[in-house]
């Protein structure tokens, strides 16, 4: 298996998120993949590592009262993967079983260009993934050591397990090392835990803070400020929308329009 692990950038559910990721160089975003109103939807939550204590206290916010609300914009798999190609590989993380035949047409309209991983805790989802795509590197997810992992990946036709980072051991990894299985362990936010990780000799650490491990593991960052303007923006949507969870503005949506213009890359 490879000397150093692939870092994947955990939770690139928006826009803006996935602008900030790129210009960090993260190598593979990830991203929760859901159907909702017959759409392939990334799912919402907090978006990373904040820029800053205001920002985070504000995403926080939104993230709390609004989480999923209409005036909130979706983005949709094929918004993503068109932004994304070329640039970076994808980390799809399947929440809803029923839709990989759908994440295959989109992958092939896009005609995106990179590594591509699939990760579920619906196994069989990765097994029909597989079987459409096998370019697509598949992954079963973990909560805990199963007594026969590698049982468990073979059914599935995984090329790996995705697992809660507390989960793994030396010998765990080995295991499915010898039996050319690999690990991804996830989430990984502290140096010193993913320094731990590397040693075992984990192949993919999935982290809200890539910038973090990745400069940990040398390779140069550029810096990442929000500018003040996008500040100003980003309280006054606080704002916005916090009226709206209080008092539920019903027209609220034509006057904000959609939440993406705090999502633009800078």
């Amino acid at each position: 298996m490879m000397s150093k692990p692939i870092i994947v950038g955990h939770r690139a559910n928006t826009f803006r998120a996935i602008h900030r990721y790129l210009k960090l160089g993260v190598p593979v975003l990830e991203f929760d993949v859901k159907r909702k109103d017959n759409k392939l939807i990334l799912m919402h939550g907090m978006i990373g590592e904040p820029a800053s204590l205001t920002e985070s206290l504000l995403l926080e916010l939104h993230y709390i009262l609004c989480s999923g609300d209409s005036i909130v914009k979706h983005v949709t798999l094929e918004e993503a993967l068109d932004i994304i190609n070329g640039k970076a590989g994808v980390w799809l993380d399947i929440k809803d079983r029923g839709i990989e035949s759908d994440i295959v047409k989109v992958i092939d309209k896009v005609n995106f260009k990179g590594p591509i991983y699939a990760s579920s805790k619906y196994h069989a989802v990765v097994r029909n993934l597989k079987k459409a795509m096998p370019e697509i590197i598949g992954a079963i997810t973990l909560n805990e050591q199963p007594v026969d992992p590698i049982t468990l990946v073979k059914r599935a036709n995984a090329d790996m397990v995705s697992i809660e980072h507390t989960c793994v051991d030396r010998e765990f990894i080995e295991i499915l090392h010898k039996n050319s299985i690999g690990v991804a362990v996830w989430t990984v936010n502290q140096i010193s835990e993913a320094e731990k990780l590397i040693s075992m000799g984990v192949d993919v650490i999935i982290t809200d803070k890539p910038d973090i491990i990745l400069k940990a593991l040398g390779k140069r960052i550029p810096k990442s400020n929000t500018p003040f303007f996008q500040s100003i923006l980003l309280l006054l949507t606080s704002i916005i929308v916090l009226i709206y969870c209080l008092y539920g503005v019903s027209d609220l949506e034509s006057v904000v329009g959609y939440y993406s213009f705090c999502d633009e890359p800078y």
